[in-house]
């Protein structure tokens, strides 16, 4: 129930304030050519993924990342994420990256 509530609000905050990075500049990073558009993409979401993983280990519940995973790995499911999800790409890129995430790697429940 945590994890629905807190999604929700996530969700929901990304209508209530501007935020600091949106899915299509996030999009538009990513397909951009350059280090620093690229490092600019993977650094966000690596923090992103870093920052919820942390929250997780404090007994938040949001997605699960599997030991062995790779930045790189990260990177290219919420890139494939964003490509295959056009009409989400208005919400914030924090909100669109944990849900990339707890799409591909759920928490299991007992």
């Amino acid at each position: 129930m945590k994890k629905v509530a807190c999604m929700f609000l996530l969700l929901l905050s990304s209508h209530s304030y501007a935020a600091f990075q949106s899915g299509n500049s996030l999009y538009k990073a990513m397909q951009t050519a350059g280090a620093f558009s690229n490092g600019h993409a993977h650094g966000y979401i690596i923090g992103v993924a870093d920052s919820f993983n942390g929250i997780k280990q404090e007994g938040g519940d949001f997605f699960c990342i599997p030991k062995g995973a790779t930045e790189g790995q990260l990177v290219d499911v919420v890139r494939a994420w964003i490509v295959n999800n056009p009409q989400q790409r208005h919400f914030s890129a924090l909100s669109l990256i944990s849900r990339a995430l707890d799409d591909v790697f759920p928490c299991k429940k007992p």
